[in-house]
């Protein structure tokens, strides 16, 4: 929801294109951080046990923000405290969501509940610019009291409606990360060329639909929900192809040629996207780029999630999460660095990093022992 007002937020606290772009970094990174250790909880005492609180914190940091704008002359530093305690709160969400969705499917059936899962996931993407860009009409600052309004149901129906049968690790801390690692170390390439087309995908996505939201506004006078329904276009392309692809892998083991044709497609649209200057062509080019995204990640977490035994798999996902939170973290501040430089320079940038994640997975991605534990 931040993303289409971001232009906003930064004329309305008067604050440079850093501070903004920080309002993004500084949920992300806290959450990269936090995950592991969350991680190593929701193996220990159960994935609701972690979920639940988290999502009161992530509403609670919306409010702080919130609060923060109505009190506050200068409210930057507030929504700095609140935007890091979201970012913990965020930590132990989506990422042990993935989790718990792997352990409630098992077999053929998990690839399709982690389509759905990565579907529902982009399907709040889909939403959010678009409501961002209507709640920001209202007032600069009502967004941030929707984090609230949205997580402190969502948290009460995860409480009362999913079911799970916890089967903790009893392991301390050191030992339990041993054992992980151990568990791990036959699967390290695999794994890492996992990671990278992870951090590739969200490090691009993130990165361009910041600059979209910003050349929009700055560019072509393109504001509110107009706004929000362009920035929508790549989310949604990542959605559906998402669900589709999840249900396609169903029963299937054609996860790395999903994985490596998904990264074909997001560098190869990204290197055109250089030589294109006409907004529609470069829109399209965006839906492109999403289509790309959404081959990828289910296969991703159908992979990650499918490499160790149950008892132990919040961990592994955990780690995967973090370096999907690092990707959003820097790809703002780090496109908005390269296109001071130069608007060719930002767009190569990305598309090289998105080939070197191919070759990385084609050459080093073993799917079958990555699947170990699919059962």
């Amino acid at each position: 929801m931040l993303i289409p007002a971001l232009p906003v937020l930064q004329k309305a606290m008067d604050i440079s294109n850093l501070q903004t772009g920080l309002l993004i970094t500084l949920f992300s990174l806290p959450a990269a951080i936090a995950i592991p250790f969350l991680g190593f909880l929701a193996d220990r005492v159960g994935r609701k046990t972690i979920i639940v609180p988290s999502l009161l914190v992530y509403g609670i940091g919306g409010l702080i923000c919130g609060i923060s704008a109505l009190l506050m002359d200068r409210p930057y530093m507030g929504m700095v405290i609140g935007r890091i305690i979201q970012g913990f709160g965020g930590a132990g969400t989506a990422p042990i969501a993935m989790t718990l969705t792997s352990d409630l499917f098992t077999e053929n059936e998990r690839s399709q509940a982690m389509g759905i899962n990565e579907a529902a996931n982009g399907f709040g993407k889909v939403l959010s610019p678009i409501l961002g860009s209507i709640f920001v009409m209202i007032s600069w600052y009502f967004l941030f009291f929707v984090y609230a309004v949205i997580s402190f149901p969502v948290a009460i129906a995860v409480y009362f409606f999913v079911k799970e049968e916890v089967k903790g690790s009893k392991s301390g801390i050191k030992e339990y990360f041993h054992g992980v690692m151990e568990l791990m170390k036959n699967k390290k390439w695999s794994f890492l060329s996992c990671l990278s087309a992870g951090a590739a995908a969200f490090f691009t996505l993130f990165g361009i639909l910041s600059y979209v939201s910003d050349i929009l506004e700055t560019d072509y006078g393109i504001k509110g929900i107009y706004k929000g329904l362009l920035i929508a276009i790549p989310v949604s392309t990542m959605s559906v192809t998402s669900f589709i692809n999840g249900v396609m892998l169903k029963g299937k083991k054609s996860f790395k040629l999903t994985i490596v044709s998904g990264l074909i497609i997001l560098g190869t649209a990204m290197t055109i996207s250089i030589f294109i200057k006409n907004i529609s062509i470069f829109m399209v080019l965006l839906g492109v780029m999403g289509f790309g995204v959404g081959l990828v990640l289910p296969s991703l977490n159908t992979l990650i999630t499918s490499s160790v035994p149950v008892e132990k798999r919040c961990s592994v996902t955990a780690v995967y999460g973090s370096i999907r939170f690092i990707g959003v973290a820097i790809g703002p501040p780090v496109f908005n660095y390269f296109l001071s430089i130069d608007r060719w320079i930002m767009l190569v940038v990305p598309a090289a990093i998105s080939f070197l994640a191919l070759i990385f997975c084609a050459v080093k991605l073993n799917q079958d022992i990555m699947l170990e534990y699919r059962n």
